[in-house]
C-alpha cells in the first residue's frame, strides 16, 4: 500500500476496506494490490472465505471434502471521476443510469404484485424472497432493462469495473468510496457498495450479490491472493534492505572520516632535516 502524498485517500480507503473486513467478515486470507491476470488488472483489495475442509476418514482411505470457498474484491475510488472512464457526456449518462433504475425498480414492485407466480422459494418473509424477473411478461421492465444495460455499457466499458465482471475473477464485487461519492442506483448491475464514513470506518451500503464463477476459479482467486500477498512482502523487505544499505555507507562514511581525523599528520621538521642530509 502507498503513503505517497499523491495516495494517501487510496491508502485511507485501503485501510478502512481491511477493518472492515477484519471486523466484520473475518475472511480466511485478504491481500492487498492483487493482481487478476484473467481481467488484465489489479484490485485494492482482495479477501477470500473457506470453512475448515472436513476429513471423512473410511476404511479403504481418508478422503478430503473441499467446502465451497466465497471470493470478494474491493475496489476503493477516492473521487466520483475514477469509477468511470473519460467520456464527454458521463454526468449525464450517470443521471440517466439513476433515473431508469428508478423506474426499474418501480416496474419490479409492480411484477410482484401481478405476477406472484415468479416468486421463487419458500421463504417467510416477501422482502427475502428472490423473484424470476426475466420471465415476467412486463414489457415496460424488459425495455427499462435493456435500457439501464446499455447507459452501463457507455459507463464503465473499457474501466476495471467492466472488466472484472466480464471476466467473473469473484463471487463479490465491492466499490469503496468516500460518503455519497457514490449513489447506489450508479452502481454497475451486480455490485456492492462501501461508504467510508468521516470517522475512517465503512457503512455497507449495498451487498453486492453472489456471483457464481466457473470451475477451478476458486484455486485460480487463491494463486491471485498468495500473488499478491508475496508482492507485498517483496516491497517491504527491498525497503528494509535499501534502509541497511544507506545506513551502513553512512557508518562506514563516518569511520573513515574518523579515521582521517586521528591519523598522525607528518611531521615538517623530519622532511628538513632529510632535505639537509642529502647532496646538492
Amino acid at each position: 500500500m502507498s503513503k505517497s502524498p499523491n495516495g494517501n485517500d487510496q491508502y485511507r480507503l485501503q485501510c478502512a476496506a481491511l477493518a472492515w473486513l477484519c471486523r466484520d467478515q473475518m475472511p480466511v486470507g485478504v491481500a492487498v494490490n492483487v493482481p487478476i491476470r484473467k481481467a488484465r488488472t489489479r484490485v485494492d483489495v482482495a479477501a477470500l472465505w473457506c470453512p475448515q475442509p472436513s476429513t471423512e476418514i473410511s476404511k479403504r482411505r481418508n478422503a478430503v471434502r473441499l467446502p465451497p470457498m466465497r471470493s470478494a474484491i474491493f475496489l476503493c475510488h477516492s473521487r466520483r471521476e475514477d469509477c468511470w472512464p473519460e467520456c464527454s457526456q458521463r454526468q449525464d449518462i450517470a443521471k440517466e443510469r439513476t433515473t431508469v433504475q428508478a423506474m426499474v425498480e418501480k416496474q419490479q414492485a409492480a411484477i410482484r404484485a401481478k405476477e406472484p407466480h415468479l416468486r421463487e422459494g419458500n421463504v417467510l418473509f416477501a422482502e427475502f424472497a428472490n423473484w424470476d424477473y426475466q420471465h415476467s411478461s412486463d414489457e415496460e421492465y424488459h425495455r427499462l432493462c435493456e435500457r439501464a444495460a446499455a447507459l452501463d455499457r457507455m459507463l464503465y466499458q473499457g474501466s476495471r469495473i467492466e472488466r472484472l465482471a466480464t471476466a467473473q475473477a469473484a463471487n463479490q464485487f465491492y466499490l469503496v468510496v468516500p460518503q455519497r461519492c457514490v449513489m447506489p442506483q450508479e452502481l454497475h448491475d451486480g455490485w456492492g457498495l462501501l461508504w467510508m464514513n468521516s470517522k475512517g470506518l465503512l457503512d455497507l451500503v449495498k451487498e453486492a450479490p453472489e456471483h457464481s464463477i466457473g470451475p477451478g476459479d476458486d484455486y485460480l482467486f487463491i494463486h491471485y491472493l498468495l500473488s499478491g500477498g508475496t508482492q507485498l512482502v517483496h516491497e517491504l523487505y527491498d525497503l528494509h534492505s535499501s534502509k541497511k544499505k544507506n545506513y551502513a555507507l553512512t557508518l562506514m562514511k563516518k569511520r573513515a572520516a574518523g579515521r582521517r581525523r586521528r591519523a598522525p599528520k607528518p611531521s615538517t621538521e623530519t622532511t628538513t632535516d632529510n632535505d639537509k642530509d642529502s647532496p646538492p
